[in-house]
């Protein structure tokens, strides 16, 4: 008769038995098929015009020949923030007289004619109106700028619905009848198009310093979540490095603050950065600053520039920017994107978001924001700084009210779940709600207010909300934006039931997934816990058949760095699947307060209970796992017996020596009926 710690142990052999030799990078590569040609692939982008691109330079070369003033009307969310401040920035340095108008987020996502009417009223020399990712399907404010003698540009990139879009120059890689190669870029990079045609059309001189504007196309491709292939892979690629170069000097700690009698820092924090005084950084002194203070721009165009500068010194102050290495692709998707798009889900001041790029079409187009930061540059500067303090708490306050609007969906009774939830959060909150149900559920999720029926939709990539709900033919559904993201609304239940019932039917018709398709890329396992198994954690091992024991340092370096070079991952080209199953009990697990990390507190001071906000893993085999706003799951985590993290794989430098580190992004607690709850 076996014991059960025989069972435990013959468990174990089998596991480790089935181990692969092979190296882990190998192991991914052949899984995710990314051979040499799918990576070239990657890259090839195309040199072929967007529509009514040579129309829309003879425009705006039209009107800056001839002096007329030129009106940027642009999108509230950061693909249009970025949009808007390229556009206006790059128009000033071609020579333009450029004007801006600060958007609003109430009211209908088009431009209406009372909009053209505002922007009219408020620049009434305006002879050339140009839309940034918005305006494809605006013929009505199109149509009283024609009135009022006023030529329209839209640039844009969403799917046209109109029969014809009545503007002067349509430059939409996804209006009616196009045939551009690559029709999934943002509204950003769409107006960075343009003013690169006209660059090298009619200022050539000035070609390089339109480039440097790419910084803002990316940041938009990668907030609007386009596919990481072709001109948009090598436009974020860009962008990273650009904000590199953002990074001001920041003072760091020496031998000398160690020593010191008052607030003496520890000594692991010599070299780090010095916050005590975040307020004398100067944006001036990063290398990006340096390059372009020591050429002749316009001073709008240096100041879009220098807001970068300014915002990643806020950023830094905040602790939401560590070291330079922090800037990179999750930076720009998980840190930057939520604060602006924080502004009008909090229902804060858009103004905010633009006094840190453009001051100058602040001042002009809101004249009541806060006048008097305009009285003197020093104001000014402090000015922009506030603007991104706000932004920061903007998007905290985003947080909490995500947290607390959870709670609320699963404390309410939900009869369409897993497909349709309803809500009464604030409406700029409940794409963030759909995105987070969507990341628990994989489905197709759409979150409604119960009593406007309107909402937003997020999904996968298998499955496109516009074309389904358009194939249903439905005058009752609406649905505008993005394929996967998108709001909808409902003009009655029955409709919304409708859709809800087609949807089910929908996914049940699809084939099942191979259990091997839902394997990982590449599953480790930390082999210190294989000792303390019992017969149910042994029973579960088994069947999650881990790839890998977890390779010492060197090689979780040697693995970080590798995959680092495939990058950028995200849509269209997504980062591999990685998992690493071990056993609380075999590892460290702790409490991580910010200001603990930071060294803000005083020797023998505990921090407030409020102030842990993460958690820190070391396994039994010694990687460090680190779990963002999770601070809540310490109990659940600590009682757990095993455990299977996704993870992001990087590397730390830590007193000059490199360790391999990762971010837990998912975890499963398992029991022996495989998993019991998802974190």
């Amino acid at each position: 008769m076996t014991t059960p710690a025989e069972h435990v142990l013959d468990n174990v052999i089998s596991v480790a038995r089935n181990f692969s030799s092979r190296r882990p990078f190998d192991i991914i590569r052949e899984r995710k098929g990314w051979d040499t040609d799918v990576i070239e692939r990657l890259e090839v982008s195309t040199d072929e015009p967007l529509p009514d691109l040579d129309l829309s330079v003879e425009l705006i070369h039209r009107a800056i020949s001839q002096g007329r003033t030129i009106t940027v009307l642009t999108d509230y969310d950061m693909d249009g923030v970025a949009a808007g401040i390229l556009t206006y920035a790059g128009l000033a340095e071609l020579g333009a007289h450029v004007e801006l108008v600060i958007p609003h987020y109430e009211g209908p996502r088009e431009i209406t004619a009372p909009k053209v009417d505002q922007a009219l009223a408020q620049y009434p020399t305006t002879s050339l109106l140009i839309t940034c990712d918005v305006g494809i399907n605006s013929n009505e404010g199109i149509d009283r700028a024609h009135d009022r003698g006023v030529a329209v540009i839209v640039t844009d990139h969403h799917i046209q619905t109109v029969d014809v879009c009545r503007a002067d120059a349509v430059v939409d890689p996804n209006r009616t009848g196009a045939t551009y190669p690559e029709p999934d870029i943002c509204g950003s990079q769409v107006a960075l198009h343009i003013l690169s045609a006209y660059a090298r059309t009619h200022c050539p001189t000035k070609a390089t310093a339109i480039a440097m504007l790419s910084v803002f196309g990316g940041i938009g491709g990668l907030a609007d979540v386009m596919p990481l292939r072709g001109q948009t892979r090598a436009l974020v690629r860009r962008a990273v490095g650009l904000l590199a170069l953002a990074v001001p000097d920041v003072p760091v700690y020496t031998k000398a603050d160690a020593d010191r009698d008052e607030n003496p820092i520890k000594w692991h924090q010599i070299g780090q950065w010095n916050l005590e005084e975040p307020d004398r950084i100067d944006p001036n002194t990063s290398t990006l600053m340096q390059i372009v203070n020591g050429q002749s721009h316009d001073r709008r165009y240096r100041e879009a520039l220098r807001g970068l500068s300014v915002l990643l010194s806020r950023l830094i102050a905040a602790g939401k920017v560590r070291s330079v290495d922090d800037l990179d692709v999750s930076f720009l998707g998980f840190t930057l994107t939520p604060m602006f798009n924080a502004t009008r889900r909090v229902e804060a001041d858009m103004a905010d978001s633009f006094m840190v790029f453009v001051p100058e079409a602040v001042r002009s187009s809101r004249p009541d924001y806060h006048p008097e930061v305009f009285d003197t540059y020093e104001h000014l500067d402090a000015g922009r700084r506030s603007a991104a303090d706000t932004l920061v708490a903007n998007n905290e306050t985003r947080k909490e009210l995500t947290k607390a609007a959870m709670e609320g969906i699963f404390a309410a009774e939900q009869p369409y779940a897993p497909y349709l939830w309803f809500s009464d959060a604030k409406p700029g909150v409940l794409g963030l709600l759909a995105s987070n149900l969507l990341q628990e559920t994989s489905m197709p999720t759409m979150v409604i207010n119960p009593e406007t029926l309107s909402g937003s939709a997020r999904a996968p990539e298998w499955f496109d909300v516009l074309g389904f709900v358009s194939q249903m033919n439905d005058p009752r559904l609406r649905a505008q934006g993005h394929h996967q993201a998108c709001g909808v609304g409902f003009t009655d239940t029955h409709a919304l039931a409708e859709l809800i019932a087609a949807i089910a039917v929908y996914v049940d018709s699809l084939p099942e997934v191979d259990p091997e398709d839902q394997r990982a890329d590449l599953h480790m396992m930390d082999i210190e816990s294989l000792a303390q198994l019992d017969m149910e954690s042994a029973e579960v091992l088994v069947r999650l058949r881990p790839d890998i024991p977890l390779p010492m340092a060197p090689e979780l370096i040697s693995l970080a760095e590798s995959l680092s070079v495939l990058g950028p991952f995200g849509q269209g080209f997504p980062a591999a699947d990685i998992r690493l199953t071990f056993q609380p009990a075999s590892a460290s697990i702790k409490l991580m307060s910010r200001k603990e990390e930071a060294g803000e507190l005083q020797k023998g001071q505990a921090p407030e209970p409020a102030d842990y906000k993460h958690l820190k893993v070391v396994t039994g085999h010694g990687l460090e796992l680190l779990w963002w706003n999770k601070a809540d799951q310490y109990q659940a985590l600590s009682d757990a017996t095993l455990v299977t993290a996704t993870i992001e794989l990087s590397t730390n430098l830590f007193m000059g020596n490199t360790r391999p580190q990762a971010f837990i992004s998912s975890l499963v607690v398992h029991t022996v009926r495989q998993a019991r709850g998802a974190a």
